[in-house]
């Protein structure tokens, strides 16, 4: 996402140069001082996937989440709606949804921590051709004869 300039990261400087956030100087006595005037090179691929995408820390954030994963309500007709009827002898209608809500820290700005961008076990890792989950809502309707 950062090599795309698809993730956040990447826009917040307008891609031009800049300060890189809590960077320091080393001076000659080997101490160091916060820097406030040195930018990065440039602002864009330079900066961001050349330099920082080699070091994962930067893309570590929580696993921790909520999730509302799937809701079914179902009602099921009363008979003596259906005794009228001669060959229906029961029937439910329902509705469900799928993926309504996740809730995520706010440092995670990447993805849902379930998700995955191989078919090993790399829970959580994503990239750019890994799509949201999808919501889905649905409804069910059974007939008994």
């Amino acid at each position: 996402m950062w090599f795309t300039g698809s993730a956040y990261a990447t826009t917040v400087y307008g891609r031009e140069r800049f300060v890189f956030p809590n960077s320091v100087i080393k001076n000659a006595d080997g101490s160091y001082t916060p820097n406030t005037t040195i930018a990065t090179r440039d602002g864009g691929l330079g900066a961001w996937d050349s330099n920082l995408r080699n070091f994962g820390e930067n893309f570590v954030t929580s696993g921790a989440f909520w999730k509302l994963r799937e809701v079914a309500l179902t009602y099921q007709l009363p008979n003596a709606l259906l005794t009228k009827s001669r060959f229906i002898k029961s029937a439910t209608i329902g509705l469900v949804g799928r993926n309504l809500v996740t809730l995520l820290p706010k440092e995670n700005i990447y993805t849902d921590p379930e998700f995955n961008n191989t078919t090993s076990n790399a829970v959580g890792v994503n990239a750019t051709n890994i799509t949201p989950p999808t919501r889905t809502y649905g409804f069910t309707v059974q007939v008994g004869f």
